[in-house]
């Protein structure tokens, strides 16, 4: 990661992406689509993100000014949280007014743009050499290391409150107003946790360790949602749950505090 080209990483990435979303369109047309399909897809697309989220960030410091870390570190995080929320809304009502193949179309349009945008105006400038030559997985593990030894190491268990906070939260009943709290809960952490790991990472970590360093800390961020998950449905079949059938004085005071 940190030994290529941002910008080449972050293009390619896109025509795949972009590739992918014309392959559902010819799918569709011809109707061919099955489950097969889409998690082929679905996969293919999972890597790219993984692969051009950490290139990206990497591109975002080298492009900002030292003294705008801050800002464009919080004007990021926000873009990419308001992203998850507003874009499903989007594509449903694309679906809505002109059907599925507006919302494919629009996602091609989209990825075309940034791709002419990142090719003709934008330049990222080189970044250090790496110390050491690495092989296939060093690159990941040297990221672990890195993490374990700098107090940037601070980022897992941020990343791992914001989320499994949440769904603690939501094992506790099946109320939708508590439901809405703990998305809340693990959401809202979650704008300024990753504006202050941008900065940290940005500030203690070196250049040419910065790419694997974010890519370490996507991996573990998104590896702690499916546990959070399992952990709460467990928590709440085994444990919760018990306990609020238990007829205890303090599980029916829980019972009308939550709503069950």
């Amino acid at each position: 990661m940190d030994r290529h080209d941002k910008k080449k990483i972050i293009m390619l990435t896109d025509t795949a992406s972009a590739l992918c979303s014309l392959i559902v369109c010819v799918l569709l047309y011809t109707q061919r689509m099955n489950f097969y399909y889409i998690y082929i897809i679905n996969i293919v697309l999972g890597i790219m993100e993984a692969v051009q989220s950490p290139a990206s960030s990497v591109a975002l410091g080298l492009i900002v000014p030292e003294d705008k870390y801050e800002k464009i570190s919080g004007l990021s995080s926000v873009s990419e949280n308001v992203s998850v929320v507003l874009y499903p809304m989007l594509a449903s009502a694309m679906m809505g007014f002109w059907g599925i193949a507006s919302v494919l179309m629009f996602d091609i349009a989209t990825f075309l743009f940034a791709i002419t945008v990142m090719f003709f105006f934008i330049q990222i400038p080189k970044e250090s050499e790496p110390e050491e030559d690495e092989g296939m997985f060093d690159g990941f593990f040297g990221g672990v290391k890195f993490l374990k030894e700098n107090k940037v190491k601070m980022l897992f268990y941020s990343a791992v409150l914001s989320f499994v906070f949440g769904d603690l939260l939501m094992a506790f009943g099946q109320n939708v107003y508590i439901w809405s709290i703990a998305g809340i809960a693990a959401s809202l952490p979650i704008l300024f946790t990753m504006a202050v790991q941008s900065v940290l990472i940005y500030t203690n970590v070196r250049e040419d360790m910065q790419g694997r360093v974010f890519a370490v800390n996507n991996a573990m961020k998104f590896a702690v949602i499916p546990m959070g998950i399992l952990l709460g449905g467990a928590l709440s079949e085994y444990l919760f749950e018990p306990f609020v059938n238990s007829g205890t004085k303090f599980s029916s005071m829980i019972v009308q505090l939550l709503g069950f």
